[in-house]
């Protein structure tokens, strides 16, 4: 999946989202604002949507309800604010932060150090 299918997949997601919410309105940041269907707004519109950086859809409720009340109120589940992903198994190489040479470096330094901080009683 290139960017362009996963930002169309992701606008499909948003759009999924925000054609089942009741008075929105774009914000000057490119989210929306909406009525909450997890309770009765009265005063205004409490229900914040927005984009995260992992492009998944992301609701705040100003009065406190809760994620699951709100998308449960929608017909939704939590995952699916999320965009599918191409990866269908864990990739421990890809979760990896740092390289092999990194990781021998320091158990090299640890290793220095507690041959240091080691008794040094050579009656034993």
């Amino acid at each position: 999946m290139n960017l362009n299918t996963k930002s169309l997949h992701f606008n499909d997601k948003l759009t999924e989202v925000t054609s089942r919410l009741k008075g929105i309105i774009k914000r000057h940041n490119g989210g929306f604002l909406a009525y909450c269907p997890s309770h009765n707004d009265r005063k205004g519109r409490s229900l914040a949507v927005s984009i995260g950086r992992e492009n998944q859809v992301l609701m705040h409720c100003f009065a406190g309800c809760d994620i699951h009340e709100i998308t449960a109120a929608i017909g939704l589940n939590q995952g699916d604010l999320f965009p599918k992903s191409d990866r269908q198994t864990y990739d421990p190489q890809i979760r990896s932060f740092f390289s092999e040479w990194q990781i021998l470096t320091a158990l090299q330094h640890d290793s220095v150090v507690v041959l240091l901080a080691a008794p040094l009683d050579v009656d034993r």
